[in-house]
């Protein structure tokens, strides 16, 4: 390999490598890390600080999850595996037996989670979790307890997070989207279990202030010799009108594109012109219409968020495919960075 291509494939290592810490993700880590803590001083032997983390897709659910994944990775001790943090998935499956047989295979159960009723799947799950030496237990998908299930198999899932909660000792870490947390609500155990909630929400003109905070970090982040200016006025707001506050969109369909191609074009700063052709290109948003193109007026764009809801709870919804788009506010876009 070249040293030229060494230098580019180290720079796209760096792009594909940025991570911004928001003061909300901080504030969870602070959280999940006194919960964890917390139950480890006191042995697991009184029940712990569970919490719920609910988001819209691409708002930093997966960033939490890495973070700890790496912090706690799976190593192997001379008495055997050790998984500090076991991460497990909720499937969409409504036997009874679903949840804690794949937890059990998450673990690395010898039966593959098979063999069994549901309590003695979660019997032996907790036997598990003590000898690997599980610190805390983290779910994701936590929305699949309610797509398309019943009021039973709702409350049978927030039963049985209680009893996991109870058995094991262990902070269990919620993850889903924002409507999952009815699941938390129909339960009062449940309630005084999951006693810190986070809400992770796009951005808005109201947090604009953020935005452009994420942004200029971002920037910094970037491997090129000069800022593009990310963060200035004009292209702060088009960008999260291009991204709809959405921190995925904004990284997957704009910003890391457009960079890597500047990359391997040997440029030394990352232009606007290529943003746009990004967001062109990935998102399909037309020139003529496209928030990044300059010429379209600011103040005839809108910050505009994909909902998604579940058809278990349909007069949350606004139309009848259950998925909606929310304008964000009605004041005019190149009034925002005025505001205090």
């Amino acid at each position: 390999m070249s040293s030229n291509q060494a230098g580019i494939d180290e720079k796209i290592r760096q792009i594909e490598n940025i991570f911004v810490e928001t003061p909300q993700i901080k504030e969870i880590f602070e959280d999940i890390d006194e919960a964890m803590d917390t139950a480890r001083i006191i042995d697991y032997k009184k029940q712990p600080t569970s919490i719920l983390i609910t988001a819209q897709s691409g708002m930093g659910k997966t960033t939490i999850f890495d973070h700890y994944l790496a912090k706690y990775p799976r190593y192997q001790a001379e008495e055997g595996d050790v998984v500090p943090v076991l991460s497990s998935t909720l499937l969409d499956d409504k036997s009874p037996k679903g949840a804690p047989g794949h937890m059990l295979r998450d673990l690395g159960d010898w039966l593959q989670g098979k063999g069994g009723t549901r309590g003695e799947l979660t019997d032996r799950f907790v036997v598990q979790c003590n000898g690997v030496k599980v610190e805390a237990i983290f779910i994701d998908e936590f929305q699949n307890a309610i797509e398309n299930g019943s009021d039973n198999i709702i409350w049978n899932t927030s039963e049985w997070i209680k009893t996991l909660v109870n058995l094991t000792g262990r902070p269990v870490i919620l993850f889903g989207m924002p409507y999952s947390k009815q699941v938390i609500d129909t339960n009062i155990a449940l309630i005084k279990r999951f006693p810190v909630i986070h809400h992770i929400d796009e951005y808005d003109l109201e947090t604009a202030s953020g935005w452009l905070i994420f942004l200029d970090e971002v920037d910094n982040q970037l491997p090129f010799e000069a800022k593009v200016g990310l963060a200035d006025e004009e292209l702060g707001v088009r960008l999260m009108c291009a991204a709809g506050g959405n921190l995925s969109r904004l990284m997957k369909q704009i910003i890391r594109p457009a960079a890597k191609k500047a990359v391997r074009a040997g440029e030394t700063k990352l232009t606007i012109d290529q943003l746009l052709k990004a967001s062109i290109k990935i998102q399909r948003v037309p020139m003529e219409s496209n928030p990044l193109n300059f010429d379209v007026p600011l103040d005839s764009l809108e910050v505009v968020h994909e909902i998604a809801e579940t058809q278990y709870n349909k007069p949350y919804s606004r139309k009848g495919n259950w998925k909606y788009r929310q304008v964000a506010t009605e004041e005019k876009l190149s009034r925002v960075l005025s505001k205090n």
